[in-house]
């Protein structure tokens, strides 16, 4: 199976790899160690010359870390959350906020709903991904109305990935 991957990264002329949700590469069976995972990664890095970007939450920043070798061979970049006793990072916010409700592919009252971005600050933490997850799960409804399609027969990311098919920010916009 590795050779295989590693046969078809070349082939294909891969330059990088996305993981997202990497701090699951935690979860390891009993007999192996996490840093297996990253000895794993970096061997495979090696050998293929492939890039790999890992994004996930802030469980994923101790992992990286487990060993110096994997620690001196990262970047962290991490996107924090806005905090809205600071007013440059309000003003990001709202236009963040801004940026997703301009994604909905339905007739949305913007202006009416920025007047409350401090709700919506306070209630998400600052962190966009819970906006992202509220405005899906608000349009999911209007959308099986009018697809006729039931929600719960299609997964989750599915239904997801055909709302964002005018933009894929809701996806992108993750709190890390």
């Amino acid at each position: 199976m590795r050779e295989a991957v590693e046969y078809a990264l070349k082939l294909l002329r891969v330059k990088v790899v996305f993981v997202d949700e990497a701090q699951h590469l935690l979860l390891s069976s009993g007999h192996h160690k996490p840093t297996a995972q990253l000895d794993w990664l970096k061997a495979l890095t090696n050998r293929t010359e492939v890039l790999h970007v890992l994004i996930g939450n802030f469980d994923l920043y101790d992992f990286c870390h487990l060993n110096g070798q994997a620690a001196r061979r990262m970047r962290d970049f991490p996107f924090a959350r806005y905090h809205l006793d600071n007013q440059k990072e309000c003003e990001e916010f709202a236009g963040a906020l801004r940026s997703l409700l301009e994604q909905v592919p339905l007739t949305v009252d913007i202006p009416s709903l920025l007047k409350d971005w401090r709700w919506f600050g306070e209630w998400s933490m600052g962190c966009v991904g819970v906006l992202s997850d509220w405005v899906l799960e608000t349009l999911m409804p209007s959308l099986y109305l009018m697809t006729n399609e039931k929600p719960s027969s299609r997964k989750r990311n599915n239904a997801g990935s055909s709302v964002r098919q005018d933009g894929k920010s809701f996806r992108a916009c993750r709190c890390l």
